[in-house]
């Protein structure tokens, strides 16, 4: 017999579905990120350094508001994404 689900607080379910980053578009998303921040660090004349250790955590929200018209849109829309997730959470 399985126990009712209300006794327990925490459920760990394996579904058997795997999922492979390889195949999806996640690298790209990651790369758009990385394109997105190295793009206003220019923009803002910020220290940019190499492409693989920036992201968007080093970019202040004034200096994307400021610049994000600059930026093509896949980058612009990664961008924003990570802003507005910032703020809800916040």
């Amino acid at each position: 017999m399985i126990p009712s689900a209300k006794n327990f607080k925490i459920a760990i379910i394996f579904s058997g579905l795997t999922r492979n980053l390889i195949t999806s578009a996640y690298n790209l998303r990651q790369d758009e990120c990385k394109a997105a921040a190295y793009s206003l660090s220019a923009f803002a004349n910020l220290d940019y350094g190499n492409f693989n250790n920036i992201t968007l955590r080093n970019i202040p929200k004034e200096v994307f508001e400021y610049y994000k018209d600059y930026l093509p849109i896949p980058f612009k829309k990664r961008a924003i994404h990570y802003f507005s997730e910032i703020e809800r959470v916040e």
